[in-house]
């Protein structure tokens, strides 16, 4: 095996079609790809600095559009799709390396018709790749569009909301944070501003999200501090979360 090295815009071919992603219309492009190869015989003297001796892994990057739907953030985190990683060798035989990860923190347009998905695999063959195929489905969560909806809202614990038929309640207050909580249908809370009695408006930033049970919540972090005013919201409509076919060939060109 080589030395560690990186290479990016590695893309041999790209495949997803399927009638399931032809009734979706989500095309998928290959932005880059990182190889990083163990050392001859795992030789630790050998490794780049800042990796382990055994440190294998392989990343594709790609860009989902969508025509149709809006892509939004409000899938499972703990959904990992089931995308098959197998290894192509020299002589053209196979070796399946197992299940790829679905990398965290994606980024979205601001249409929300397209976003970055990155998949990787940490273990290579004990001998020479020519390229990885990365083929299943992964987990896309997405929504036909958005509606606006508004709530009375003032800076007390307990303060219920409504938005449309969304219903939660502030269940904590941390300085310029609140903390909403209800049932799953939060998660189609797409933004969030309040507009104050005095006529300011000031806008919120998700934080984090979760649920235990049946109950879900999400922090909200405002850009100046809280007073009583009125809610705004904007609403995913028809959120689901999808399937998706996918297969990649990534090709390895040393």
């Amino acid at each position: 095996m080589s030395l560690h090295r990186v290479f990016t815009s590695l893309l041999l071919c790209v495949l997803a079609s399927s009638s399931q992603a032809q009734a979706q219309r989500i095309d998928v492009k290959v932005i880059g790809a990182s190889f990083f190869e163990a050392p001859p015989l795992r030789d630790k003297n050998l490794a780049i600095f800042a990796t382990g001796s055994t440190q294998e892994k392989v990343e594709v990057h790609v860009i989902l559009t969508s025509t149709v739907k809006r892509f939004t953030e409000a899938g499972s985190s703990f959904d990992k799709g089931d995308v098959k990683v197998t290894a192509v060798l020299p002589n053209k035989a196979m070796q399946s390396l197992g299940t790829a990860e679905i990398v965290s923190f994606p980024k979205f347009s601001a249409d929300g018709k397209a976003r970055t998905m990155s998949l990787s695999i940490n273990r290579l063959p004990d001998q020479a790749v020519q390229g990885l195929i990365f083929e299943g489905n992964v987990p896309l969560s997405v929504a036909k569009g958005l509606t606006k909806s508004t709530a009375k809202f003032t800076p007390t614990v307990g303060t219920p909301v409504k938005f449309n038929d969304i219903v939660a309640g502030v269940s904590k207050i941390d300085g310029q944070t609140i903390t909403l909580t209800g049932t799953q249908s939060l998660k189609r809370l797409n933004a969030v501003s309040l507009k104050l009695n005095d006529g300011r408006t000031i806008t919120a930033e998700r934080r984090g999200w979760g649920s235990m049970n049946s109950e879900f919540h999400q922090e909200w972090a405002f850009s100046a501090p809280l007073s009583a005013g009125t809610l705004n919201v904007d609403i995913f409509e028809e959120l689901e979360t999808i399937q998706h076919p996918i297969k990649l060939v990534v090709g390895k060109p040393y």
